[in-house]
């Protein structure tokens, strides 16, 4: 563990760092679990707006960090590849105009630190052989979000 609440071992909606900054948007996670005894927390996650409640495809850890500005959200999604199905990339998603976007690295597991001046730091495995990330956002490629559900 890491020691810090909330962390990818222990978060739940009622923490904080799950509203936006300027208290607009905020996410939740539904039916979180761990993949694996031991393992951080997955489950879907809900973007939510004054009018909207957008799920957000895949399974997703977090905590997630917001950008200052509440402009953007980065949430850790569980990727499958070939060689693993316990990976994660991280996904950012611009408010303005539900765009999506994901890291090109693959991570074990992501504890996001801070989202500021338009760059998200974390760490990569926070328990064992950790490293830094650090992902510069102007540097992914945005595409329209896909809804995959609306309840108004």
């Amino acid at each position: 563990m890491t020691g810090i609440l909330p962390n990818p071992w222990d978060f739940s909606n009622r923490d904080q760092c799950l509203y936006s900054p300027n208290r607009s948007a905020r996410v939740i996670y539904d039916n979180l679990k761990e993949l694996f005894p031991g393992s951080p927390l997955s489950g879907k996650c809900y973007l939510l707006t004054k009018s909207t409640r957008q799920l957000l495809g895949g399974a997703f850890a977090g905590p997630p960090q917001w950008s200052d500005d509440s402009s953007h959200i980065a949430i850790p999604r569980w990727v499958s590849t070939y060689e693993s199905n316990n990976l994660q990339k991280i996904y950012v998603l611009r408010i303005g105009d539900l765009a999506i976007a994901e890291s090109f690295n693959e991570f074990r597991v992501v504890h996001l630190k801070s989202f500021t001046n338009d760059i998200i730091v974390g760490i990569d495995s926070p328990n064992y052989r950790t490293s830094r990330i650090e992902l510069k956002i102007s540097e992914l490629k945005f595409s329209p979000f896909e809804i995959m559900d609306w309840i108004a």
